[in-house]
């Protein structure tokens, strides 16, 4: 499969830390968002959805991680969906710029 083999525990730990680097790095320019096209307090009913988003994502990520790992027997499965929810997320993210030039 397209998975890479990670056996040893640096190459490991180094590959989850530039993950979550990305993640966090991502997050600061995500509430930017809001202020883009949102004024007063619509902009800060944009921030509490996105808080409110995250807290859903911080119960059903690690349930669906949860289990995919009894379904599957590997972490696999749940790191190639949480990959391909952040794919969809920086999709939808690059979709919105496209967006905002027409305007």
């Amino acid at each position: 499969m397209f998975a890479l083999q990670m056996n040893a525990l640096a190459p490991a730990l180094a590959a989850i830390t530039l993950a979550l680097v990305g993640t966090i790095a991502g997050n600061t320019i995500f509430y930017t968002l809001p202020g883009k096209f949102l004024r007063g307090q619509a902009a800060a009913g944009g921030i509490a959805l996105i808080n409110s988003i995250g807290a859903f994502g911080g119960f059903v990520g690690p349930y669906l991680m949860g289990f995919l790992k009894d379904y599957t027997g590997s972490f696999t499965a749940g790191l190639m969906v949480m990959g391909c929810i952040m794919f969809v997320a920086a999709s939808m993210v690059a979709s919105l710029r496209l967006f905002l030039r027409e305007q």
